[in-house]
């Protein structure tokens, strides 16, 4: 990070997306170099992705809740970090 910006390269793509868990910003703005933008809003999501298309540092933001395991996590799923249980519905409907 320099400031508040991050540089996105093909080296921080290297081994996956980058996931944001937390982050102290609530939107989070993607610039070309030719200035065109994206900006997304987390809205009450608490992480946010930006996954590299095809082998390009082309960001594509998405808000997200859930991620993969933590390493040498071993709870259950409703336990995981990230996880939100919704309430089922009360007419007994699937």
């Amino acid at each position: 990070m320099d400031g508040a910006v991050l540089k996105l390269t093909d080296e921080l793509f290297a081994q996956d997306a980058l996931c944001f868990l937390d982050p102290a910003s609530r939107s989070l703005r993607f610039v070309e170099p030719s200035g065109a933008a994206i900006e997304l809003t987390l809205g009450g999501f608490c992480a946010c992705r930006a996954v590299d298309a095809a082998g390009r540092a082309v960001p594509l933001p998405r808000s997200m809740d859930g991620y993969s395991d933590p390493e040498g996590f071993t709870g259950e799923l409703k336990d995981k970090p990230g996880m939100r249980m919704l309430a089922g519905r009360r007419d007994g409907a699937p």
